[in-house]
Formats: C-alpha cells, structure tokens, sequence
C-alpha cells in the first residue's frame, strides 16, 4: 500500500514540532482539553446550522415547485374556462358540441404536473358539472355557497383556497374563475381541485428526526377590529398518522409573544428563515418560505431535541476521542522522536522536487504551450497530480475551441433575426432583442409577403445553445410556409416540425400576424404569446389581443383560430414582448410587471418605434439594477403613422 502525501507531511510536521511538543506536553494537556470543549461546541452549532440549511433548501424547492405547479394550474383553469365560455357562446348560436368538454378536460388532466381530484363547472342557475363524474357530494352541498365561488363572483379574477373535499372530506386546494356570457353577464364559476396529499408530497427530509416534523401552509392574518394583533393563520396541515392533508383554521401561537412578534416582522417583510421558538412548553425550529401578502406560505416545525441529539453526540465523540488522542500521543512520543529525524531530509527532497518540476511545467501551460507535459513517478498523490496536470492542456484547448464556437454560434443567431426594421408605408416599426447568455431562444422577424408583411415573435423555453437551435428551426419552418398557408395552417406546420424534434418539457409561444398594408389591419394567430398591447389614439385605451391557442410543440394534433382582421388607424400603437421583459426582478425581488409597460406605452405613445422599444430595454435594464438576466428578452412595436 503506498504512502499518501498527507502522511509525508505527518512526518515533516512532526519533525518540526514533536520536540517543542514533548518539553510543553504537560502545560498545553489542559489546554488541549479546553480546546476540545471549544471544538465540541462549534460542531455542535455546524450542525444545528447544517440542519437549519437543509430545512430552509427544502422549504424553498418546496416553494418554487408550488409556483410552478400554481402556474401550470392557473393555465390549465383559464383554458378551462375559455373553452367553457366558448362552448356557452356556440350554445347560444345552435353551434355547440356538449361531448367536447370532457375531451378538454382529459387534455388538460395530461399537461397538468399534479392529479385533479375534479374539474368543476358551477352555473349560477345551481346546475353543477364535475369530471370525473361518479362522486357523490353530501345532499345539501351547493357550489354557491363556497368560499371558492363567492369570492370568484365577486372579485371576477382568480381566487385560491382550502377545503375540505365535499365527497371524501379530505383536504383539497381549489384554484376558481368566475365565467361570463358573451354579453358580460356572470353565469358561474369554475374550478380546479388538487389533493392536499399530493400538495405536501414535494419537500423531502433525509434526516433522522423526520418524523418530528410538521408541515403545514400558514398565511398571515391581518389585524381585525376586535382583534389587533397580526396573527398566522393555519389553513392547511400535513396529517401524521396517514401523510394526508387537512383543513386547519387555528392560529399558530408561540408561548414568547416576542419571539412571534419577531417572526411575524420577518414573513410581513417577506424574508424566509428559520427561528428557535418556545411552543406547547418546549423548544422548537420553526423554518419558513417567503412570504407574500394574502398568500400562503410553507412552514415546517421541528423539535430542538430531536434536530439537536445528533449534535450532542457528535460533541461527546469530540471529547472521547480528544482524550483518547491525548493519551496515544504520549506513548507514541518517545518511539516517534528517533524516526521522524531520519524521514526529514528523505520526506522534505521527495515532495519540493515533484511540485517544482510542476510550476516549471505550469509556467508553459500559462504561455499557451498546451503539449506541456511532465513525468512524475512517486506512487502517490503527487503521481495523481501530475496526471490530472497532463489533461489539461488538451482540455484547456477545447475550452478555446469551444469559446470561439460558442462565439461564431452568436454571430450566426444574430444574423438570423432582422439587421434593420424595414419601410412599410403608413407604418412606423421597429424590433430589439438581448439575451441573458451568448445565444437564447427568443425570436422576432419581419417577413414581406405579397402586399403584406409577416410580424413575428417568439420565445423558447430556456435559453442557450438548445432553444437558440429550436429558435434557429422555428425561423426556417415559419419562412417556409408563410404566405404560402393561412394562419390556422401555417401554426399547424410549424407545430409538428416541434413536436416532432423537441423533447416534451421544451416548447416555444408564437405571435404571428399578417399586415395589410393597403387595407391597414392585421390578422393574427397567438400560441401562448401574450399579453400583447394595443394603444388606442382615438380612446387613450390599451387593451389585450386575444391569445388563439396553446404554445407549440406540446401537442401534435392542436388547432389554432385567427384573430382578426383589425383596423389601425393612426397613432395606435402594437406593442409585442416576451415575458423576459415583465416578469424581470430587481434587487428586492420586485417583478418589472405588465402595468409598468402599459404604462410607458402610454408616456411613450408618440415616439417612434425604435425610440419606444430603446425605452423600454434601457428601462428593464436600469429596474434590475446589477443583477444578471436570467432570461431573453425581446420586444416588436408597430406603430401606425397618418
């Protein structure tokens, strides 16, 4: 067995200080002993604080798949109630299909992450539609008087909440949106309702006090007239016997009300963490998300007793095995003293000799000599060293190699989009594009066709090599058929060439709109792109146009409706971006957000197109202060001159 460099400088060290060592052993005993117990202590706390981290990571993984299972869910809803407000409109027309519905719903069921307990339509009129179908609610259960659909109805946006489950009594999470009929008149709610099981099943403990904890969904109760204390709330729990989830109400109490006062100060001014709190007598860890208003939040509570044994005993083994080193120490001197004078000279030439054959070798690897190379036959570490030394020259080439591709992959994607916006008569446009790294995935062109002109802009999920190549291939697909194919069309092949070529958890949104230049109006198709902005000059409005379908490359066989035609009339103002431009952070974690650019398309309304999309880059940019982009960003206006 050969020799490890650590024990050759065990020997060098020992023939420095073993003698000092031996003349100061007695003075330094106690010492050495005081040190363990500052050890021990230290561990002690490393561990705790190991323990805090590990609780904090799995609260924040456990927070971030929530907002992404809370996103893919409020997709799935507004589709929901789209194809249902749809299906009302044909109804009212003799057009409807009643067998559609529950093909919608399974599609859904398939691209949503979590398992639906149950689809819910509840009509106003007290009719109720559920998918699956087969459940029994008790006899007296009426939609209406739900917490869920009342606020639906009466804020007339989306409302999340926790009930129980009207057909097993279980806990449920319940997502609703109020529907309307073609006049604006309210018929309804409908709603999608997630197991709390499966809602809990995110954060994972690999620790052995696992089965102390408590996981719960907490939200912040704002002071009431008779009660002026802000309080958290307990809406939903992580049952111990069976891993379900139940519905809770009570308020989480701490026996110190200065020790809650604190935490509550921390989840107002949305900062996570963990706290030592006094609760029901004893000492416990409470570590929790970030917190937003009116939202709830994940919290885990774990006994100090059981998260701190493990540090207790680490601590003991400190002093045991401090001592029992003590006392080998002493036995071992006196045999050590004579061999560790003989190994010095030895020890000291076989290790200086190597390392300086290495930085000598080093010195031309530095000077771009990549062939550098060096033999060093020592059978231990330093032999390891030298080998890990010899790759890499080849390996520093390739990084070379592969800067300047990466470099040449930048130039060729930016050719790709439009070097210049071009002249439209009686339009005024202009584009802009920056991504987060060298190439990304989002996109924007500007295609003349036969007395008309193509305005496009897309976005890959992800951004780098692998969407700017799906970018790349969306580019050429969508050249390829456009003028050739009617909007409806031109989506569908687009979407199989994707659907086809890209793995499932990839896909790309699509704005795509044809402009008359003679007739001066627009018809689009939009898969998931949006929102996009229309200003008005004659009413000062900025609205919405609507979004045709889903994004591609998620499904094979998707439709998709144009939009459309649209007059503009001059001084209104297309405004077309990605969502790198309103969902940009700043330092606080602030979102830049839709209303801010509805309101520079506003201020700017009378600026040339160039001038509005230089506005609003430079203005993302300034709002995320230094922060690095985490995503492409990309905006096209269209501005309609006299």
């Amino acid at each position: 067995m050969r020799m490890k460099i650590r024990g050759k400088l065990l020997a060098l060290l020992m023939l420095v200080a073993l003698f000092p060592l031996g003349i100061s052993a007695y003075m330094h005993h106690r010492s050495l002993f005081r040190l363990g117990n500052h050890l021990a202590g230290e561990i002690r706390g490393s561990l705790t604080e190991s323990a805090h981290a590990h609780l904090e990571t799995v609260i924040d993984n456990f927070q971030r798949l929530q907002q992404r299972d809370q996103a893919t869910l409020e997709w799935s809803l507004r589709f929901q109630k789209w194809e249902i407000e749809q299906q009302a409109g044909a109804a009212a027309e003799d057009r409807a299909h009643p067998g559609r519905l529950p093909d919608v719903f399974r599609m859904l069921d398939r691209l949503t992450p979590l398992p639906v307990l149950r689809r819910i339509v509840a009509l106003e009129s007290g009719a109720i539609v559920e998918y699956p179908a087969g459940r029994v609610p008790p006899v007296d259960y009426d939609p209406r008087h739900q917490y869920w659909y009342r606020e639906a109805k009466k804020t007339g946006d989306l409302v999340w909440s926790v009930a129980a489950d009207p057909a097993e009594g279980k806990g449920a999470m319940i997502a609703a949106l109020p529907l309307y009929l073609s006049a604006g008149t309210f018929a309804g709610v409908t709603a999608i309702e997630i197991s709390l099981a499966e809602w809990f099943a995110a954060p994972q403990f690999t620790q052995p006090w696992v089965g102390a904890t408590r996981k719960m969904l907490v939200v912040l109760a704002e002071p009431e007239k008779d009660d002026p204390m802000w309080r958290l709330r307990i809406i939903a729990e992580e049952a111990v016997e069976d891993g379900a989830g139940r519905v809770n109400g009570h308020f989480l109490e701490a026996d110190d009300p200065g020790q809650m006062a604190v935490l509550l100060e921390d989840i107002r001014a949305g900062r996570p963490g963990s706290r030592l709190i006094r609760h029901g007598g004893h000492e416990t860890h409470w570590i929790y998300g970030l917190g937003e208003a009116g939202k709830p939040l994940p919290m885990v509570i774990v006994s100090h007793e059981q998260l701190a044994a493990s540090a207790y005993a680490a601590e003991e083994h400190v002093r045991e095995s401090l001592a029992a080193e003590l006392k080998i120490t002493g036995l071992i001197f006196l045999g050590a003293m004579g061999l560790v004078v003989g190994l010095a000279f030895y020890s000291s030439r076989r290790i200086t000799l190597p390392l300086r054959r290495l930085a000598e070798r080093a010195e031309g690897l530095t000077d771009g000599e990549y062939q550098a190379r060096i033999d060093i036959r020592t059978g231990d570490e330093l032999q390891d060293l030298g080998d890990v030394f010899n790759t890499l020259g080849p390996r520093l080439q390739e990084r070379e190699k592969m800067a300047s591709a990466l470099a040449l992959a930048q130039v060729i994607q930016q050719r790709l989009l439009p070097q210049s916006a071009p002249h439209i008569t009686g339009f005024d446009v202009a584009g802009a594009c920056a991504f987060s790294d060298e190439t990304g995935g989002d996109y924007y062109d500007f295609i003349e066709l036969d007395g008309k002109w193509g305005i496009a802009v897309g976005d890959v999920t992800g951004h780098g090599i692998g969407s700017a190549l799906i970018m790349a291939a969306a580019r050429g697909t969508l050249r390829s058929y456009a003028g050739r194919e009617e909007l409806g069309a031109l989506f569908e092949a687009i979407n199989r060439h994707l659907t086809r070529d890209v793995e499932d958890q990839q896909f790309m949104t699509l704005f795509y709109a044809e402009l008359d230049v003679a007739n001066r109006s627009i018809q689009w198709n939009s898969a998931g792109q949006g929102p996009v902005f229309l200003y008005r000059r004659r009413s000062g409005e900025i609205n919405e146009l609507a979004v045709t379908g889903i994004p591609l490359g998620i499904m094979a066989e998707s439709t998709w409706v144009p939009s459309g035609p649209l007059l503009l009339h001059a001084g209104d103002v297309l405004l077309i971006g990605t969502d790198g431009i309103w969902e940009t952070r700043n330092p606080a974690g602030e979102m830049f957000g839709t209303r801010r650019l509805c309101g520079m398309l506003a201020t700017l309304k009378d600026d040339s197109a160039a001038g509005i999309c230089s506005a609003i880059v430079e203005q993302v940019r300034n709002f995320r202060g230094g922060k690095h982009s985490e995503d492409d960003l990309t905006v096209v206006v269209i501005r309609a001159t006299g």
